[in-house]
């Protein structure tokens, strides 16, 4: 089972469009909301550009001048934090096919077993296994570094410490994780932010024990279960504030 989040950023996105709306008076330019596929392949983001989508002609969208992304992550509910510089690593996701050899059980040395090799090539804990058949190699997927534009991170910074106050941090670790967000914006200044979405109960309950790294599920277990709120409201109000500090006031 794969839990990740992606129920709540839609409808953190879908909400905070509504918000703007809601204001809509009180700001000028044009804001896009993106709704990507297929992000965990890393697939979809590439995909949609390579189909035109900053293509005015061909989907009517029109290249932004700044793009803003954000996930929700095994943090206490109620923080946003995001950093400038590197954010997240790059990742490159390859399929290796292994080539055994049928036989009888009785002959084992006629034939190469796939199931050792396959732990052999893991593990390396069979030595002396020959090989007789290079492995085929092929690149399944990719993901770009993860990299936030200093000066709309700088910008950001303000609006998401104006807004959250000390529950905001601009000094976010550096993740290991991989999103290709950074494929929507190849020439374009970008930020991604993470917000936390754990019960804040909970969170203070395990830090208190000492028992965070055992005890707080991550991103993809199927016990990672983001609370709704404070969740969805930070969410909300991150995507609004971040992009209200990029729409020239009226």
């Amino acid at each position: 089972m794969h839990a990740c989040g992606h129920d709540m950023h839609i409808t953190s996105l879908l909400a905070a469009g509504e918000l703007l709306v809601s204001c809509r008076d009180s700001w000028n330019g044009t804001v896009v909301l993106l709704f990507q596929p297929n992000e965990e392949r890393g697939a979809d983001a590439q995909a949609m550009v390579d189909d035109g989508l900053y293509d005015e002609e061909k989907h009517a969208v029109p290249k932004p001048d700044v793009v803003l992304g954000s996930h929700v992550m095994p943090m206490k509910a109620g923080y946003v934090n995001t950093r400038k510089g590197v954010f997240g690593s790059t990742a490159i996701s390859y399929r290796v096919t292994l080539f055994g050899r049928g036989g009888h059980g009785s002959r084992p040395h006629t034939t190469v077993d796939p199931v050792v090799l396959a732990a052999s090539t893991v593990m390396k804990l069979v030595p002396g296994r020959r090989i007789p058949r290079p492995p085929l190699i092929e690149e399944t997927s990719s993901f770009p570094l993860l990299y936030n534009d200093e000066n709309v991170t700088e910008l950001i910074a303000h609006a998401m410490k104006d807004r959250f106050g000390n529950k905001f941090s601009p000094n976010a670790p550096i993740s290991m994780g991989s999103e290709d967000f950074g494929n929507l914006a190849i020439s374009t200044p970008s930020c991604f932010w993470n917000y936390g979405g754990i019960d804040p109960q909970i969170w203070d309950d395990v830090e208190k024990r000492g028992k965070l790294a055992e005890e707080i599920p991550g991103i993809h277990s199927p016990f990672f279960a983001p609370v709704i709120e404070p969740t969805l409201t930070v969410a909300i109000d991150a995507f609004a504030a971040s992009t209200l500090a990029f729409l020239r006031c009226v």
